[in-house]
């Protein structure tokens, strides 16, 4: 999957187990943190494969949110991304 340098500050990566609900708990975590998204990019190979998300952000992600993110069931991987 292709990130855009479109002007956003940073972005975030997560590797997960494609499973129900992973959209919604991911952007509540970052809503709830007061961090705003700007794009939301998510995609697999096949059904049932391991899924990506690319999150493109307007300011940096703070290592607890980080951490929260990396909690939700599933979640293999979470990295911030710098452009």
């Amino acid at each position: 999957m292709d990130a855009d340098d479109n002007g956003f500050s940073a972005a975030l990566e997560s590797v997960h187990g494609c499973s129900p609900g992973f959209v919604a708990r991911f952007a509540s975590l970052l809503g709830q943190a007061g961090i705003h998204i700007a794009t939301f990019r998510l995609g697999r190979e096949a059904e049932g494969d391991n899924a990506i998300a690319l999150v493109e952000v307007d300011g940096a992600v703070p290592p607890d949110v980080l951490a929260e993110v990396h909690e939700i069931p599933n979640v293999q991987q979470v990295k911030p991304l710098q452009f």
